[in-house]
């Protein structure tokens, strides 16, 4: 109940859950279910709603303004209650940190990249499930749509050329971050990067160093 008033707040721009260990799916999906005026849970208007086509019940937006979200260290999330969240409000957010949600897999760098495309700052950190394919899908530009900057995938969704001109990205502690992701990732942020760190990234060699010096000098 707590987060679906959170969920319910018009003018929230930002929203720190950093180290709540005990936080699940099931709460984090309250977010996208606001209560109304009576108290009760959209979700629950939703089901109890769903065979009377005279409702009069309208599904409030839900974090409209959002623009910053971290969920640092929130140890029991899983892709269940990330990803629809961050297809939710993920086009408009300018920050996104879920470093240390240590169940989070490809399933929500996917997310991410097929959502997000306004992110100036971005945490991965400590994320040992996600692949090397899925961080190179991360920061990868998109040929294909480079010049509308859209492009629909095969359910019709609209795929961005790229999440947003990242000015910090942390990608500390994730084993499968390799040269070939740091070139991508240099490739897209040239011009925007100032802050990076790859700390404990052990797969990195000399051609990420030099791929560095090329993109971001």
């Amino acid at each position: 109940l707590g987060l679906s008033v959170v969920g319910s707040l018009p003018l929230l721009q930002s929203l720190t859950l950093n180290d709540v260990t005990h936080l699940t799916d099931a709460n984090l999906n309250c977010l996208r279910f606001p209560i109304d005026n009576n108290g009760n849970s959209n979700e629950d208007n939703n089901i109890s709603n769903s065979s009377s086509s005279s409702s009069s019940f309208t599904i409030l937006p839900t974090l409209k303004s959002l623009q910053h979200l971290s969920l640092s260290g929130l140890i029991e999330l899983t892709d269940i209650s990330v990803v629809p969240l961050i297809d939710s409000c993920g086009t408009q957010l300018r920050s996104l940190n879920i470093s240390g949600c240590v169940q989070l897999t490809d399933h929500t760098i996917i997310g991410i990249r097929n959502t997000c495309c306004n992110l100036r700052s971005l945490d991965v950190s400590q994320l040992p499930e996600v692949t090397t394919a899925a961080l190179i899908g991360l920061f990868i530009m998109n040929p294909t749509v480079l010049e509308d900057n859209v492009a629909a995938d095969s359910n019709d969704k609209l795929i961005h050329s790229s999440i947003g001109r990242l000015q910090y990205v942390n990608l500390q502690g994730n084993v499968n971050a390799t040269d070939e992701v740091l070139i991508h990732l240099c490739e897209l942020t040239r011009t925007s990067l100032t802050s990076l760190n790859i700390n404990g990234c052990h797969q990195l060699t000399n051609l990420a160093a030099v791929a560095f010096k090329m993109n971001c000098s």
